[in-house]
């Protein structure tokens, strides 16, 4: 199960001198997921209820390779930064936006 899940609000402000500034809020999760193979449809069910303003996902320890990460999804959520390691089984890091939201 997905535990101590923690939240950032970030408020941007972009604009230049010749620019109207506009602030944009940005929720940002990290979570240390300690294997996310089994974990993918409790942390798909938090982000679509009690996390849905969530908008960039930070997970480490995600514990997969390159191969098996590639192939899990994350419902809304695309892959933007992924590391594996190769020589342990544990570790690796990732990071997922919503859909619609940033751009690499």
């Amino acid at each position: 199960m997905v535990n101590r899940l923690e939240t950032k609000n970030i408020t941007l402000t972009v604009g230049s001198n010749n620019m109207k500034a506009k602030q944009h809020k940005l929720t940002v999760l990290h979570q240390n997921i300690c294997s996310l193979r089994h974990k993918v449809t409790d942390l798909e069910v938090l982000l679509s209820t009690e996390l849905k303003d969530v908008d960039v996902l930070c997970l480490t320890e995600h514990w997969q390779n390159a191969q098996t990460i590639s192939c899990t999804n994350i419902c809304n959520f695309k892959p933007v930064s992924v590391f594996c390691r190769m020589s342990s089984n544990h570790g690796r890091s990732g990071i997922y936006v919503k859909d619609g939201q940033i751009t690499r």
